[in-house]
């Protein structure tokens, strides 16, 4: 499959060059004279080559198909996005000439290594050139501001010719995209490491109803009720007995992430502070992972198909941690947003009632109406503020100058 979509641009000068070697060759048959022929056929081994060069460097040029490797990145790290690009023939591309678009809705990124081609849109340019057969990836280098997602788009080379007179322009037709994500920055929630929420899972207890088959605390005698697959087989034979498997009991911690980014005035998308908002979320995701509870996530942006918005299942560890902040990440100013109540529906009428629920964003009258029957259900809610984030950074900040004093 051909990637590229081709056009060719002709300048006034090869024009005028293309159009004399009929003028020279009628000429030369007129007067009889071998210089005005020489000449032609120079002029056409001129064109001839151009034109080679042109089409074959075309059919040559490759970008690796698919998607390239996510960059991951919080504000104020800086990074790369890599563009690969492979010269699979024998001549070189030189003098060319790499346009792209920097899709940055959020403007989440500085463009650091290429320039802007117009101050108002997220059009690049850069110098372009290739070696024979060889793979040189082009780094479009970033340095991180703000949340969000940064897509490279439009992917257009310039490729002239010998003499710098024609040029073709080739407009990528593939599959590959490359992508950059910005985490949001965490914003600290006060009293969260101290949250508190057993239920059932994978921290060591000395009572409970569960165990990890993982974890294998000793043996006992075999009793007429244990599991067959319970058997420990060498430890039978040692003792001449049958041996059960002891298994550690465990507990596990599960909170419930609710972020209701809906705009009270029906004329907005989405909240004025949903930067703080979902900055307070993922230090949240991040605590929950430090202290090895799982969490899910519950979000009231519109997802086809549907009707209670986007959902993450209960899950922990840095992998489930990365998805939470990608999903975070990836939320947009403008996002169409669906009424709370249709959210917290099935959250208030899911089979497993949640232990703990912490609440971020707008709530109202609605919201409470919905908890109050989980809490009824002996379910504890936790409303994250603002203010409480503000709070904490002023306490922090206090701290830091006593430490300077003391210091």
């Amino acid at each position: 499959m051909n990637q590229w979509k081709t056009q060719v641009t002709y300048s006034r000068r090869y024009s005028l060059i293309f159009y004399s070697v009929p003028v020279l060759v009628l000429l030369a048959m007129i007067t009889q004279e071998p210089l005005l022929f020489s000449i032609a056929i120079l002029f056409a081994l001129f064109i001839a080559v151009n034109k080679y060069y042109l089409s074959y460097t075309a059919k040559k040029i490759a970008i690796s198909e698919g998607n390239g490797p996510l960059l991951k990145l919080f504000p104020g790290d800086d990074g790369a996005v890599k563009i690969p690009f492979e010269n699979r023939g024998r001549l070189p591309v030189f003098n060319g000439e790499l346009n792209l678009v920097v899709y940055d809705l959020e403007e989440a990124v500085t463009v650091k290594n290429i320039e802007k081609l117009t101050i108002e849109q997220a059009n690049y340019t850069a110098p372009f050139t290739i070696p024979a057969k060889v793979r040189r990836p082009f780094a479009v280098e970033l340095t991180a501001k703000k949340r969000g997602v940064v897509q490279i788009r439009s992917l257009k080379i310039i490729v002239r010719d010998l003499l710098n007179l024609n040029k073709m322009t080739l407009e990528y037709k593939g599959s590959y995209r490359a992508e950059a994500i910005v985490y949001p920055e965490p914003l600290p929630i006060p009293g969260l490491e101290r949250v508190s929420n057993q239920q059932k899972g994978n921290q060591h207890a000395a009572f409970s109803m569960y165990e990890d088959v993982m974890l294998t605390r000793g043996n006992r005698d075999y009793m007429a009720s244990d599991p067959f697959n319970r058997i420990n087989w060498k430890a039978s034979a040692r003792k001449d007995n049958l041996q059960t498997k002891v298994y550690e009991k465990v507990t596990l911690s599960k909170w419930t992430f609710v972020i209701n980014v809906r705009h009270p005035d029906p004329r907005r998308v989405t909240i004025e502070n949903l930067e703080e908002v979902l900055s307070q979320a993922a230090y949240a995701c991040q605590i929950a992972v430090k202290q090895n509870v799982a969490f899910e996530m519950y979000i009231n942006i519109r997802v086809p198909g549907e009707i209670s918005g986007l959902y993450l299942s209960p899950g922990q560890g840095m992998e489930h941690l990365t998805r939470a902040l990608e999903i975070l990440a990836r939320i947009r100013r403008l996002e169409f947003t669906i009424p709370s109540g249709h959210m917290l529906y099935r959250l208030v009428n899911q089979a497993e009632k949640p232990q703990l629920i912490l609440h971020f964003g707008k709530f109202g009258d609605e919201e409470k109406k919905e908890y109050e029957k989980l809490t009824r259900l002996g379910s504890k809610m936790v409303l994250v503020t603002e203010q409480s984030s503000e709070q904490e950074t002023s306490e922090n900040k206090r701290r830091a100058d006593s430490e300077k004093i003391a210091n």
